[in-house]
């Protein structure tokens, strides 16, 4: 009985998170632009934000903006979330709560910006920067460096042995196009570290640590221009089961062919930005991280339409040796002012039809079938979610 009962929780808490994940997921572009600064009149239009964490440990951090949760432990980047234009101010924290750095930003309409967490201790600050999102011309990449080396004055940047720009702890070089490839790159007398920039992205490098490291690590971030007002796109997320103790399989998501992988290293959980296309035909490869369309085999392949206004979420599911491609289609139609859309995703067979209850006590979701989306209009707000079992809403 006592195992019975520890394989049903075990099963209950992966059930949870997966649900979870799928809310978080599906919920951040929408709660995003239903959060405001200022009163409906006087909003203007949209832009849109990234964090990083670009410190001298690279532990996990939390990153509010305007105080609510933006991301949870993040030890790396996440995509561009979508806010109001105006100012807003973006604190990190330690997962405990303890504030470490805090900035305040001015979000011009269809701008993308980049606010990164650099340093350690009382040292740390946090680096804004406006993304050039423009798409370079052919073959090309846009690159620009930050020096986030706590205590290293001003340090020249070395770009294959030349020096480009000469940047002080926080400083960040002017972006410039250069041919895309593999650059040697380095940080003042600092050891060369070896970086290769793709054709049509942009980048921003960063050298990061300390002044008594032997040599900085490079954190490098990558944007892939698209248009700020395309309704047509796709994101994808991975919810591939790995067994317990298993290594991670990370996964790279290629279209149409192009020799370049659109999302690389798509880890566990994570979801990704926003790809924001043409109508048409497009075919998307998956290869497990490592392997590639040159010699290597996709894991899963699919070829599908995306018409114009649809947006597609793709979720990759099973496991490693049978990866399956599940399609949603995002609820596009306008979202009442003060209001933010809450989709959820029923991804288990362990209770075929759930619904979700607030805080309150308030439905807010009747009922999600195995397999299937539901959305509902809900008040901009902080929520305490339960998932309840919608032949019986007293079992949750």
């Amino acid at each position: 009985m006592n195992q019975g009962a520890s394989i049903m929780r075990k099963h209950l808490q992966r059930f949870i998170s997966l649900c979870l994940i799928g809310i978080i997921a599906l919920t951040a572009f929408g709660a995003m632009q239903s959060h405001v600064e200022a009163s409906p009149e006087t909003q203007t239009g949209v832009g849109f934000i990234r964090f990083a964490n670009a410190t001298v440990t690279g532990g996990d951090v939390d990153v509010y903006l305007d105080n609510r949760l933006i991301a949870n432990k993040l030890f790396n980047v996440v995509g561009y979330f979508t806010f109001y234009s105006g100012d807003h101010n973006v604190v990190f924290t330690t997962p405990a709560g303890a504030e470490i750095a805090s900035a305040t930003l001015s979000l011009a309409n269809a701008t993308r910006m980049t606010a990164t967490l650099i340093g350690a201790g009382a040292d740390s600050q946090v680096v804004v920067t406006v993304d050039n999102a423009a798409p370079p011309v052919r073959n090309l990449t846009r690159v620009a460096y930050v020096n986030a080396v706590q205590g290293s004055g001003d340090q020249d940047i070395r770009v294959n042995s030349e020096s480009v720009a000469s940047l002080g702890f926080g400083e960040v070089s002017e972006a410039t196009e250069v041919v895309a490839g593999s650059y040697s790159v380095a940080l003042g007398s600092s050891p060369a570290s070896d970086i290769v920039l793709s054709p049509g992205r942009y980048y921003l490098v960063f050298f990061a640590g300390d002044s008594a490291s032997p040599a900085p690590r490079i954190v490098q971030l990558i944007g892939r221009p698209y248009r700020v007002s395309g309704t047509n796109r796709f994101r994808f997320m991975n919810l591939v089961e790995v067994p317990e103790g298993a290594e991670e399989v990370t996964y790279d998501v290629y279209v149409n062919a192009d020799p370049i992988a659109v999302y690389a290293g798509i880890r566990y959980g994570e979801a990704t930005n926003e790809v924001v296309v043409t109508p048409g035909n497009y075919t998307f490869e998956v290869y497990a991280t490592g392997t590639s369309p040159d010699g290597g085999t996709p894991v899963v392949t699919t070829t599908l339409d995306i018409a114009e206004d649809q947006s597609l979420f793709m979720l990759l599911t099973g496991t490693p040796e049978a990866v399956t491609l599940d399609l949603f289609a995002d609820d596009l139609t306008p979202v009442p002012v003060n209001t933010a859309r809450l989709q959820v995703m029923n991804l288990t067979g362990i209770i075929p039809n759930f619904g979700l209850v607030s805080q309150n006590g308030i439905t807010l979701i009747e009922e999600v079938s195995q397999g299937s989306l539901a959305s509902a209009n809900v008040p901009g707000g902080l929520y305490d979610l339960t998932l309840v079992d919608a032949s019986d809403p007293s079992a949750t």
